[in-house]
């Protein structure tokens, strides 16, 4: 196992994401985005709606713009995802919007 897989299973959450009515669970770290106007509180909020998502490249894999990933407590909408490697490992990169009461947050 490399670096980043576990530093993922460390450090990562349950989440799941429902991809072509197949529902995959796995390990993901996810945080605030970190540009644009945002508000730091202990839940790790984002006044941009946007967060960031790193997980193993096989949780992602065939995952498209508008699918849903949660973590049991919010659900975010898919914006982009694309795969890395480097020296330390393969991972998933991706960009959400989360949800608040059933709507994508502006």
């Amino acid at each position: 196992m490399d670096r980043l897989q576990k530093a993922i299973r460390k450090l990562g959450i349950p989440v799941s994401v429902t991809v072509s009515d197949e529902t995959r669970t796995g390990l993901a770290v996810i945080y605030p985005e970190k540009s644009g106007r945002l508000s730091h509180t202990s839940e790790g909020h984002s006044d941009s709606g946007k967060f960031m998502l790193f997980s193993e490249t096989s949780f992602l894999e065939n995952a498209n713009y508008g699918d849903i990933i949660s973590d049991g407590t919010n659900q975010y909408m898919l914006l982009w995802a694309n795969t890395y490697s480097c020296k330390c490992g393969s991972y998933a990169k991706a960009c959400m919007k989360i949800f608040t009461n059933g709507s994508v947050v502006s």
